[in-house]
């Protein structure tokens, strides 16, 4: 047991007890913040673990038609692989987290194609929600458009690319599974991810675009909460089933007017 020694003039602590105290409560500040880091560490490398490295030629196997000659003979426009992983500005993440965190109440269950978006083993419960940045904050909504658009013609050095869809802030729930696939031939060719919330790591696997065709594992997390990558040609999915209970991305999409499918 502690006991401090006080000051009988003035009735309160002394100024060599008050600093002591101090120095307790940041050295049990800096253990449990460290604690928690690990263990959250510990929590993503144990779900990579669980991941069996994928066979490429498997998962382009079961590909549609059109998905294939995507993969196969479409443009691409980086030689990254397709891929590039980077952090989002602090104050627009802000920005996104809040306007969910406040208008949370206001998504609805939204109808996915369930060839790609389906529960592992449940049943007749929510996949994923949806709420609408665009209705309820357009000023946000074109701030995000904005910023994903420099960046991706930034990373292609193309100046021509059009916006064609933002989805979210999308919710996916437990249990769900992202199939493997390419987006939209016509619409979706160079696109974005934004990470906003979670509340447990689900790995989103991709295969690079090129002669390579390595397989990736991206942990997307506040560091790493932007992915921009070539969508129509990128193979990309997150085959393990979702852990957590909430898990909300936003999805920016563009096309180019030389795409050649």
């Amino acid at each position: 047991m502690i006991s401090f020694n006080l000051e009988r003039k003035y009735g309160f602590l002394s100024i060599k007890n008050i600093i002591f105290i101090l120095v307790i409560i940041l050295l049990i500040g800096i253990y449990l913040y460290g604690n928690i880091f690990h263990n959250k560490e510990k929590e993503e490398k144990s779900i990579n673990k669980k991941h069996n490295v994928l066979n490429y030629h498997d998962v382009f196997d079961k590909l549609t038609d059109i998905e294939k000659k995507q993969v196969a003979n479409g443009k691409r426009y980086t030689s990254s692989g397709g891929y590039k992983v980077l952090s989002l500005p602090k104050e627009l993440k802000t920005k996104l987290i809040d306007f969910w965190e406040n208008n949370e109440s206001k998504k609805v269950r939204e109808n996915v194609d369930a060839r790609y978006i389906y529960l592992d083993k449940k049943v007749n419960t929510t996949v994923s929600n949806i709420l609408d940045l665009k209705m309820h904050d357009i000023s946000l909504y074109n701030e995000v458009n904005d910023y994903v658009e420099s960046t991706i013609k930034e990373w292609t050095n193309k100046n021509d690319i059009i916006h064609t869809a933002t989805y979210g802030p999308r919710e996916y729930k437990n249990d769900s599974i992202l199939k493997e696939h390419v987006d939209q031939n016509s619409t979706h060719i160079l696109s974005a991810i934004i990470n906003i919330k979670r509340d447990h790591g689900w790995p989103l696997i991709i295969f690079s675009n090129d002669k390579k065709r390595e397989e990736k594992i991206i942990e997307m997390n506040d560091e790493n909460d932007l992915v921009l990558y070539e969508s129509a040609t990128v193979i990309h999915g997150r085959p393990l089933p979702f852990k957590g209970n909430s898990y909300v991305n936003m999805f920016v999409h563009f096309t180019s007017p030389d795409w050649n499918i």
